[in-house]
């Protein structure tokens, strides 16, 4: 197929197939239509429906019963447009996913029948057994799964290259699976696996990337649109995605099989990949999906371990409290340093066990920052007391310490602030003494 051959059915010849249709085939779409949209009304339903119970019962897991209300309205006032971005943006790559999974065989379907009434082939239909479609279905779900984890982790460090790198690779594993979706119907009526499907549309890039930028830009723009609109109801910015999305989607199924029907000769021609090639491929997906999975999962654990930080009770007790002085000799030293020794107990009154890992604590006098440290690693089991002992070293300098004088001596000019990780990147101050 040429380049020219493949501009004109990618972009004109494949999107004017509508036109072709015929009352069946029309009659298998508006079902399909149907379908899709009461599945994406359904899901924009429980996410109106469902949002504040969410935001609730997070709230609930995560903090004291005497913050929640303060903190759900703070998460609501703060970050608002975040949120409704996270939700549009989900929706998109999600709606995809979920629709080709529920209503696969209606878009077999659709595609069938249009091939017929249209006479885009003469070929008579040879379809795999069922339990093999079912595998090769499973399959391309673990590799755009994969692919989608793989890109969360290449994007989640704070590096601009890697961040444009991941947004890159997004937009491409969208483009590529809507491709591979809507265009391997008709060669799958043709014994033809995913992988010889995906080695055709390799050696046709603008046919790979083209067809499926086309379908899937409008669902992106969409988005954008409404994110562009803060004064939009949430309910319109969905209506408004998801209406595009339906509309791509039926649309794309008629034009994905006009443009598989002119890629048919090319693609009988091609010899499926190697046995060796496709083992290869498979032990590289499922070691990376092995990888991914293992690295969600300690991520998970970690914080599950961290959720419950916000519940425990910190005390000091004031008996323990003991300052090591420096000697005659070290006080011509700039800086001085002293030491502070206390007990801390930390009270866990959560049915979950509770890891405090990173951390740094600061102490303040007058709020000048006169020490930085930080807590051992600490594990409270449920329902149960730990008491840590602490040396806090900290360095003042001659000048401050005359500057101060006296000052130093008054206990309520001290402060002591432990800053918990709750999340990568997010602290949480905890003041264990003063504010």
């Amino acid at each position: 197929m040429s380049l020219a051959a493949q501009l004109a059915y990618t972009f004109l010849l494949g999107p004017l197939a509508l036109f072709r249709l015929r009352l069946r085939g029309a009659f298998y779409l508006l079902i399909y239509l149907a379908l899709c949209t009461a599945i994406l009304a359904a899901v924009g339903w429980a996410i109106l429906a469902h949002r504040d119970d969410l935001i609730a019962a997070l709230a609930s897991y995560l903090l004291p019963e005497s913050w929640r209300f303060a903190a759900q309205k703070l998460v609501e006032r703060m970050f608002a447009s975040q949120m409704r971005a996270v939700l549009l943006n989900a929706s998109v790559g999600g709606s995809l996913a979920l629709l080709s999974a529920l209503l696969f065989p209606l878009k077999e379907k659709v595609s069938a029948t249009f091939e017929r009434e249209a006479r885009l082939t003469n070929e008579p239909a040879r379809y795999f057994p069922r339990w093999f479609q079912a595998v090769e279905e499973a399959s391309l779900f673990v590799m755009f799964v994969t692919a989608q984890m793989t890109i969360f982790w290449i994007g989640y460090p704070p590096d601009p290259w890697r961040k444009q790198l991941a947004v890159g690779l997004s937009y491409a594993v969208l483009f590529g699976s809507f491709a591979v979706n809507f265009i391997a119907p008709l060669l799958q009526r043709q014994r033809m696996r995913y992988s010889t499907i995906i080695k055709v549309l390799l050696a046709h890039p603008i046919v790979f990337a083209g067809f499926g930028a086309l379908f899937t830009l409008p669902s992106v723009i969409a988005g954008q649109v409404a994110r562009a609109h803060p004064e939009w109801t949430l309910h319109r910015a969905i209506v408004v995605m998801f209406a595009a999305n339906v509309a791509c989607i039926a649309w794309g199924t008629i034009a994905g099989t006009q443009l598989a029907a002119r890629l048919l000769p090319d693609a009988q021609r091609t010899r499926p990949p190697s046995l060796p090639l496709r083992a290869l491929t498979w032990l590289s997906v499922v070691g990376l999906c092995a990888v991914n999975v293992y690295a969600f999962a300690v991520v998970g654990l970690s914080l599950h371990r961290k959720s419950q930080i916000l519940k425990l009770h910190y005390h000091v007790d004031p008996s323990s409290l003991k300052v090591e002085l420096p000697g005659l000799a070290d006080l011509a030293r700039d800086p001085i340093e002293l030491a502070v020794q206390l007990d801390l107990t930390v009270d866990n009154p959560t049915p979950y066990d509770v890891e405090v890992e990173k951390n740094r604590l600061e102490v303040r006098h007058e709020r000048a920052l006169m020490a930085l440290t930080s807590l051992p690693p600490l594990a409270v089991p449920a329902g149960q007391s730990r008491k840590q002992h602490l040396t806090v070293p900290f360095s003042i300098h001659p000048r401050m310490a005359i500057d101060k004088g006296r000052r130093l001596l008054a206990w309520e000019a001290w402060s002591m602030t432990l800053y918990l990780e709750v999340t990568p990147g997010f602290e949480f101050p905890v003041y264990l003494l003063g504010r």
